[in-house]
Formats: C-alpha cells, sequence, structure tokens
C-alpha cells in the first residue's frame, strides 16, 4: 500500500502538479497549433526512441508521481527496481557527454516502447526532434542537433516545482529517472522522509565523487 503523505503536503504537491500539466498542455497545445499551420515540422515518430538513452532527468515530485502511476499499475516490479539500482549505480554523477557516448537505456524503456508514456516526466514529454532522425542518435547526438525549443516550459516547470519543495528545505534537482523512483520507493516505504532528503542526496554526491 503506497504511504500517504500528510495532507498538508499531498495539497502542495497536487497543486504543483496540476500547476505542471498546465504549463506542458500549454506547450503541447502550441506545438500542435505550429504542425497545423505547417510552421513546425517534428520528425519524431513511434518506435523511435533514441532520447530513452539521453540523460532525461525529473524532479523529485515526477518521481514520486511516476511511481504511484507505476505502482497503481502493477508494473513496479522487483525486475524494474533492481534495473533501477543498476541505472544508477552507471549514471548517477556522470558526465552527460560520457552518459550519451555510453548508450546507457532508461529503465522505463522495455521492448522499444516506454513502460509508463502516459506518465513520462516533463523532460521527456517535451523533447521533439525537428530534423533528420539520424542526428539524434546519442553517437551522432550534438548541440546543432535541431528541437523544438522547450527552454521556457522546463524553466516554468523547475520554478513550480521548486516552490513546493521549499517548505521541507529542499530545492529543484533535476535527477536521473532511476534515482527520482528510488528516493520515492523509500519516502513510500518509510525509510526516508522529506525533511531528509536533502542530507540524502548530499551525502549520495559526496559518495560518488570519492
Amino acid at each position: 500500500m503506497t504511504r500517504r503523505l500528510p495532507l498538508a503536503t499531498e495539497h502542495a504537491f497536487s497543486h504543483a502538479r496540476q500547476s505542471r500539466i498546465s504549463e506542458v498542455s500549454r506547450f503541447e497545445a502550441q506545438l500542435h497549433q505550429q504542425r497545423a499551420e505547417k510552421t513546425l515540422r517534428t520528425t519524431c515518430t513511434r518506435g523511435c526512441h533514441h532520447c530513452c538513452y539521453y540523460p532525461m532527468t525529473c524532479s523529485l515530485l515526477e518521481g514520486i508521481e511516476l511511481h504511484h502511476h507505476l505502482k497503481g499499475k502493477g508494473l513496479w516490479s522487483a525486475p524494474l527496481q533492481k534495473a533501477c539500482v543498476m541505472h544508477v549505480g552507471k549514471t548517477w554523477a556522470l558526465p552527460h557527454p560520457v552518459w550519451l557516448l555510453s548508450m546507457i537505456p532508461c529503465p522505463l524503456l522495455q521492448e522499444g516502447e516506454c513502460l509508463a508514456y502516459d506518465a513520462r516526466p516533463v523532460d521527456c514529454r517535451t523533447i521533439w526532434a525537428k530534423g533528420d532522425p539520424h542526428y539524434c542518435h546519442p553517437h551522432r547526438f550534438s548541440v546543432e542537433t535541431p528541437f523544438v525549443d522547450r527552454k521556457q516550459v522546463q524553466a516554468e516547470v523547475a520554478r513550480i516545482d521548486d516552490a513546493a519543495l521549499q517548505r521541507y528545505r529542499l530545492v529543484y534537482i533535476p535527477l536521473p529517472i532511476s534515482k527520482a523512483l528510488l528516493l520515492a520507493e523509500a519516502l513510500d516505504r518509510g525509510e526516508l522522509e522529506l525533511e531528509e532528503l536533502g542530507a540524502k542526496l548530499y551525502a549520495d554526491y559526496q559518495k560518488a565523487h570519492q
């Protein structure tokens, strides 16, 4: 059973979630309009999952929501948890250029499909290629690989989550999806409290750089 957070916390996190959804919906509506008006052509297609090998991140709040989604669907299995542990072991504090070259798949990538596509984080939801998919491959990726500009929506989502976390003396930190999921699992099991997360993340960073 999922452990319920205090009511005030649930309310604050729910408000952040709704605000985040509104921002992403606005971004997606603008994207669809531009495509309909033929002022923008995106080249992402089902079956292409180059970005699932990118250093994709999410906030702690997104990790909690994603964990609830997976658990509610019966998908938070022992093999997936093990895959997340292995993924963190490979990616935690890993420089992004090295991550790209290493071709490390997201643990949610299962047989070419996202296990939690409908609940995927903002980082995944807002990445859209507008050029030759050939150059989206991690080994061919560069600053010149053409993507739809998403800086504004990313900044606003970071502001929303940061505001919700401040009461716990936490700040918005982009985490590997696997790391966010494991932290959410620890919270769910009662092994960790929100107020302890800052110290936990700091200790993990210190250990990774020893």
